[in-house]
């Protein structure tokens, strides 16, 4: 079967699974020994679920919530400049090109230097973005990011991405484990 039915098509009134890998584990960066690089958590079957099976996810009977950080890294950036940035930080130009500002931003953001527009260029690639015009369009579209966001430039190309990411990943911590004693579950800075 090539397209989506509901169960009810098949009689099917409730399913229900039992996830068994629940485990989650971090994974640090740059042989990070002070374990400030990176630190996101992976592992849970549910974290690659498709969305239209995750919002019937279940706990103890009850509903759950997955709620979604738009532009979480840039808005972490301009934070860390006292400003406040309430805008969709991927609408630049018309608009017409938001899913690929996303990874122009994801990109800038993640990079230690600015000859990044090769990795931009081969993420737009995959995506399906026509790159055959040569890097110059790739490169506007960074120069364009970076304009838009200049409040935030020193930071743009910088690798500043793994500092972040450890930063969200204490935020997990924080919502994850109780207060007593969260050393005792995680390593690094919380």
């Amino acid at each position: 079967m090539k397209e989506d039915r509901p169960l009810a098509d098949f009689g099917i009134k409730k399913l229900e699974f039992e996830i068994k890998i629940k485990d989650m584990h971090r994974v640090f960066n740059r042989a990070s020994k002070k374990f400030d690089k990176g630190g996101r958590f992976y592992g849970p079957y549910y974290q690659g679920m498709p969305s239209k099976f995750r919002k019937s996810i279940l706990i103890d009977g009850k509903k759950t919530v997955e709620l979604d950080y738009s532009g979480l890294h840039i808005r972490m950036l301009y934070h860390e400049l006292g400003l406040e940035f309430n805008e969709d930080p991927y609408a630049i130009g018309d608009g017409s090109q938001r899913d690929e500002y996303k990874l122009v931003s994801l990109i800038s953001i993640n990079a230690a230097k600015r000859g990044s527009h090769i990795a931009v260029r081969d993420a737009l690639k995959d995506t399906g973005y026509d790159t055959g015009k040569g890097i110059t369009p790739i490169r506007q579209m960074m120069d364009d990011f970076k304009a838009r966001h200049a409040p935030i430039k020193e930071f743009l190309f910088s690798g500043v991405g793994i500092d972040l990411q450890n930063k969200d990943s204490r935020i997990v911590i924080k919502i994850l484990i109780p207060p007593q004693n969260p050393g005792m579950y995680f390593p690094g800075p919380i």
